[in-house]
């Protein structure tokens, strides 16, 4: 069981019309999908990597990891129910809007949703940047990373570290603690920070 990269990131909200401008113009982002429900963007060779589905309620986050076959997911799965951790698994029709093979879904300990797949589908096209840009670093190490602020690092390490698998990188104690942490030659593919709040940075 090994998690590979930040893969995919799903964000819900009501502002897609703004979203499908922000998005190229000042991230570089190219919106290849866009409907009444929601917005694809890629960044390289994939598919997609950042996914806005429509939600009127309000905000949430949802981190994807990406593992490298059916086989490894199961056992990732396994070890998360093996901790007690409730396990969702999507639908066919879920992954393949999502563009991906296979998928499970989770929450960590402080609540942050989670999804961990395989199977990223890639596209034929090239890619075409929304802006002028050299090009994104993404390949084996994903397409970047996650920031979580939390209340208490040591309440969550061991589910990211013990469960997940993740390899604490370094660290800064002060002026607040900030761990970093990683799966692949990235330096990190998570962080957090110990602010007092709980969700994402």
């Amino acid at each position: 069981m090994h998690i590979n990269s930040l893969g995919q990131v799903e964000i819900r909200t009501a502002k897609l019309d703004e979203w499908a401008e922000y998005g190229p113009k000042f991230l570089g982002l190219q919106l290849v999908e866009r409907s009444a429900s929601g917005l694809m963007f890629r960044m390289d060779e994939r598919k997609q990597r950042l996914m806005l589905t429509r939600d009127d309620a309000g905000e949430s986050v949802t981190f994807g990891f990406e593992v490298g076959s059916p086989s490894e997911l199961g056992k990732l799965a396994a070890r998360l129910e093996a901790a007690q951790v409730p396990v969702g698994r999507l639908s066919k029709p879920e992954c393949d809007f999502r563009h991906i093979s296979e998928a499970i879904t989770f929450a960590d300990p402080a609540g942050n949703q989670l999804m961990a797949y395989c199977g990223a589908e890639v596209s034929s096209e090239p890619f075409v940047p929304g802006r002028p840009v050299t090009g994104f670093r993404t390949g084996a190490g994903g397409m970047g990373h996650a920031v979580l602020h939390v209340k208490s690092i040591d309440d969550l390490m061991w589910f990211y570290t013990d469960v997940l698998g993740f390899k604490l990188t370094d660290y800064v104690p002060l002026p607040y603690r900030v761990y970093f942490f990683h799966v692949s030659d990235r330096h990190h593919s998570l962080a957090m920070v110990e602010s007092g709040k709980s969700g994402i940075h």
